[in-house]
């Protein structure tokens, strides 16, 4: 987990730095308005789901390094230059309200106390919602098959 004096150096100033005056206005909006849901630390790593204008949300993730923001990324389609509203109300969420953010660590102690069953529905329904976990999951399938045969 990132320790937060160690990120002394990601300031608002510094975040309106890396996106457009609109963006950065934008983003304060969503960020005040409670958009970002579900926001996790791990490793440096931060990822939540910002509600956009329409009817889904996107999917915002940024890497931390040592005194700067090494790559950041948001599924929405914005490609004006700097970082969308988006990833701003996630920086914002971060250095204004970094209790926020559950720990991996808090998600595996959630999980370890769940019964089999539900954690099989968990794994499924999340794999109906991004095919990614779905085919990740074929290949440890297979993998495991091969094994034993």
């Amino acid at each position: 987990m990132v320790k937060k004096k160690a990120l002394s150096w990601l300031t608002e100033s510094h975040i309106a730095g890396l996106c457009s005056e609109r963006s950065f206005e934008r983003g304060r909006g969503y960020f005040e308005d409670g958009a970002i849901r579900c926001p996790v630390v791990s490793d440096g790593t931060l990822t939540a789901e910002c509600e956009g204008s329409g009817d889904e949300g996107y999917e915002v993730v940024v890497h931390l390094g040592k005194g700067e923001i090494e790559s950041a990324s948001c599924t929405c389609p914005y490609d004006w230059g700097g970082y969308c509203k988006h990833i701003v109300a996630l920086l914002l969420n971060w250095i204004r309200r970094p209790e926020d953010f559950v720990s991996t660590k808090d998600i595996r102690s959630r999980l370890e106390v769940m019964s089999q069953t539900d954690l099989i529905e968990l794994v499924l329904q999340s794999a109906r919602e991004d095919p990614r976990l779905l085919h990740t999951l074929c290949r440890q399938t297979e993998q495991d098959g091969a094994k034993q045969g």
